[in-house]
């Protein structure tokens, strides 16, 4: 009887020992879903458009930066889209920053914080996934660079239409101080 105590003992240990590392692991993930936060960062820098416009860069958007294709706003992009409101603004962008979170988080093979999360998919959300998956920065977060250096490729990214934007300078400048926020 009292091996196998003893025996129960060593077993429970293993298992203790086991859910130990199991949660360690769990904590070293980044948080699941879209926060607030990162909702209210894109939905400030986007803008709230009820009918289709055309961005900075010519390209037919609705909403808070909805692309709704890579031409000019045309007649039927109006016929269909015709007046959303604000709800189904943050409907769309929830929906469409979800896209841009999965790539992050298939893309980036190292452990990340909620910040360095936030401004990752708002920075997806904005430039796309091509142009992330074969950019300087997501190879140097994935080699472990210094956080620095990786937030300093946000930088990099300033222009549309082959214009440099003001309005991408004091983006990237946010989104980079947001992925080195503690």
């Amino acid at each position: 009887m009292k091996k196998a105590i003893q025996i129960e003992i060593r077993l429970l240990k293993r298992r203790i020992a086991k859910l130990r590392d199991k949660l360690k692991s769990l904590r070293k993930r980044t948080p699941k879903g879209i926060s607030i936060q990162t909702l209210k960062f894109v939905a400030g820098y986007e803008g709230f458009f009820a009918t289709p416009y055309n961005d900075p860069a010519g390209f037919a958007t609705i909403g808070f930066g909805h692309l709704l294709g890579l031409r000019p706003v045309t007649k039927a992009d109006r016929q269909e889209w015709g007046r959303i409101t604000r709800t189904q603004g943050y409907q769309i962008l929830r929906k469409d920053l979800a896209g841009a979170d999965a790539a992050v988080r298939r893309l980036v093979k190292v452990p990340l914080t909620a910040n360095q999360l936030s401004a990752l998919t708002s920075f997806v959300f904005n430039v796309g996934v091509g142009a992330f998956t074969d950019s300087t920065l997501l190879r140097y977060l994935n080699s472990g660079e210094p956080s620095a250096k990786v937030a300093n490729e946000f930088g990099r990214w300033v222009y549309a239409g082959g214009k440099k934007l003001p309005g991408l300078i004091r983006r990237r400048a946010d989104e980079a101080a947001l992925f080195l926020k503690k």
